[in-house]
């Protein structure tokens, strides 16, 4: 209703207020018009709501490539007079064995320091563009990044990474916010400075503890001397060539032959870890591959390199040898 009695005004003529900011915008939207279409003819037939406000929400796609927005960029937020940060992910639509996978960026802003989600931004390949509702619903919801990182989607290998390419742009976030009362952590090299919310350093602490109670009822690992070829060695993690034919860790507290068992001839800083029968392990290799396994000398150093390992800074690589004799199947 306009400030005219008896005359009604939706869609493209009127102006609403914005969600986030809670200030006048004017947003021309088919979505929008189309909401406060319904809401005005609900209230002419004696209803009272009212339109709940706009965050701008929108995708559209030139060519192949698809663009999305939802809620505020970061110099909308600064002009707005909010503290905000943003980070930007390189991600998939899909696992990179599908012959249509395509990349996609995403781009999160959020308040500092509070972590609120206040907006995003999407550009990739063929269905990246309605993953904006995603960040819509967050930011509708006022939940925080962490709130989004713990929500459970849906994953299938058709569809998207195990970890959503959203969900991968809040974690990398939450490192980039400064958290009261948190513990944070530097790695030299690939530069991690990593900042964990309350409800993070709860997770971890619990973990921790669940842990301590499984280490104390499993015997240490026996030391199974053998020759092994260390690639590399320095203070803070090793990294082995493991032959053909070795597990990486036993599967059971009385194996003796695993990469896990002949590293611990030289390094009994292994033995102390708590990380139950695979300590410092940050990715395995089956027992038939060879290749090279990454080992962390300490529990923080392994959990932040499983960090970056799940965040993508750190990647493998895999190489398959066919025999000659090998008959592709059409």
């Amino acid at each position: 209703m306009t400030e005219t009695p008896h005359v009604w005004a939706v869609g493209d003529v009127t102006e609403t207020h914005h969600l986030v900011t809670g200030l006048p915008a004017y947003i021309a939207l088919a979505t929008v018009a189309n909401k406060q279409g319904r809401i005005a003819g609900m209230n002419l037939s004696g209803a009272s709501i009212a339109f709940a406000g706009v965050l701008g929400t929108a995708t559209t796609r030139v060519g192949t490539t698809e663009v999305a927005r939802t809620g505020l960029t970061l110099a909308e937020a600064t002009a707005a007079g909010m503290n905000a940060l943003e980070t930007r992910i390189q991600a998939d639509t899909k696992l990179g064995y599908f012959a249509d996978v395509s990349p996609m960026t995403v781009k999160l802003v959020a308040e500092i320091p509070t972590g609120r989600i206040l907006g995003g931004q999407i550009v990739g390949g063929s269905s990246s563009g309605k993953q904006i509702d995603t960040i819509a619903t967050a930011v509708t919801a006022h939940m925080t990044v962490t709130q989004v990182v713990h929500l459970d989607l849906a994953y299938a290998p058709a569809f998207s990474d195990v970890w959503d390419p959203v969900q991968i742009a809040a974690r990398t976030l939450i490192s980039k916010l400064q958290w009261p009362h948190s513990s944070s952590y530097a790695m030299t090299g690939r530069h991690l400075n990593r900042a964990r919310d309350p409800y993070d350093t709860y997770l971890k602490s619990t973990k921790l503890e669940r842990e301590k109670k499984i280490v104390e009822k499993i015997p240490k690992i026996p030391v199974t001397p053998m020759a092994l070829n260390l690639w590399y060695e320095g203070p803070a993690f090793v990294v082995a060539d493991k032959p053909r034919g070795m597990a990486v860790h036993p599967e059971a507290t009385d194996g003796i032959d695993t990469l896990v068992n002949g590293l611990l001839q030289s390094n009994r800083w292994l033995a102390d870890m708590e990380t139950s029968h695979s300590p410092g392990v940050i990715h395995w290799l089956m027992p038939m591959d060879r290749g090279l396994v990454l080992v962390a000398k300490s529990d923080e150093v392994a959990d932040t390199l499983r960090q970056l390992y799940r965040d993508q800074a750190i990647t493998f690589s895999y190489r398959v040898r066919m025999p000659r004799e090998a008959t592709p199947i059409l």
